[in-house]
């Protein structure tokens, strides 16, 4: 087995477990149904890759925006797994992954190289459940979340340009920096230990 895997990776090939190969095959069947139903299709290129440069406070900076799927015209396409693709969990999970800052990158990308298509392209999140029935949730970033994505965007080109013209590549602190329990874990060890009142001070 290990010198099939070897012979396919030399190949130029991804091997893959039979038993990962018919999950991957069940997903892909259940998603793309579920995406027909939701409007929304395949048919594109998937994992491109968009890469330009433009001129921030006096720097050139290279901008690079990766689209796991596009149709060619007006939708794309972010998958992500979860565990639980209810619409509720997926947007508490959109900011920490930075999903507003993908569709930033990405819709700018696509209006840079098409620029006939600026303005015209919409960007749609997909959650994929990793257990059956892959229940899918698609979710289209709104007026709010899109205004988010592009001013940390810029902030983060602004910031880009600056590091280069400076040399200067600063960390997240200064100094030593403290840190306290958050509320939430501190309410619940407060249930887990009813009689330990050493808590109660900062809640």
């Amino acid at each position: 087995v290990q010198s099939l895997r070897d012979a396919a990776i030399a190949g130029g090939l991804t091997p893959i477990l039979r038993e990962d190969l018919d999950s991957a095959k069940a997903i892909a069947k259940a998603v793309r149904g579920q995406l027909s139903a939701f409007g929304l299709s395949l048919g594109g290129q998937s994992e491109g890759v968009l890469l330009w440069t433009e001129e921030v406070n006096g720097v050139a900076v290279w901008c690079k925006a990766r689209v796991d799927h596009w149709d060619g015209t007006g939708t794309i396409i972010d998958f992500k797994t979860t565990s639980d693709a209810r619409p509720s969990k997926c947007e508490r999970s959109m900011i920490d992954f930075g999903a507003d800052i993908q569709s930033a990158s990405n819709l700018e990308g696509i209006a840079r190289t098409f620029p006939d298509l600026a303005g015209r392209v919409r960007f749609v999140n997909v959650f994929i459940e990793t257990e059956p029935p892959y229940l899918v949730t698609p979710l289209e970033q709104n007026g709010s979340m899109l205004a988010l994505g592009r001013a940390k965007w810029k902030r983060g080109k602004s910031l880009w340009a600056k590091c280069i013209k400076e040399n200067s590549w600063p960390g997240y602190v200064t100094r030593v920096t403290s840190v306290g329990a958050p509320h939430w874990a501190l309410a619940n060890e407060m249930i887990e230990s009813p009689h330990d009142e050493s808590l109660t001070a900062f809640i």
